[in-house]
């Protein structure tokens, strides 16, 4: 009978050691995923912003140039391309604060 208490024993050992290492692997594993998940999230977003600021700061150097030949023109000329890229900035813009 003791024979068989420690054998049982045995085979209960031999399946719970290797199940319990794979249950705290697994959890590291999920929770390593979990946290370059986030990152991932956070860099999706700084993406997202780079991209948005990237399209703002070139219509703001087209309103620029715009201005510049305005002005170099002394008012003559380039008035209404210089209002209408005003517009389009002022639309970029709005719609990224929004």
């Amino acid at each position: 009978m003791w024979i068989l208490r420690a054998l049982s024993f045995r085979i209960y050992l031999a399946v719970a050691i290797p199940t319990g290492a794979f249950l705290i692997v697994s959890g590291l594993a999920i929770t390593d995923k979990l946290a370059v998940n986030g990152q991932m999230r956070h860099l999706k977003e700084q993406v997202s912003f780079a991209t948005a600021a990237g399209a703002i700061i070139h219509e703001l150097q087209k309103e620029r140039g715009a201005s510049s030949l305005y002005l170099g023109s002394k008012g003559q000329q380039f008035g209404p391309d210089r209002e209408t890229q005003r517009t389009l900035t002022d639309t970029r813009l709005a719609a990224v604060i929004d």
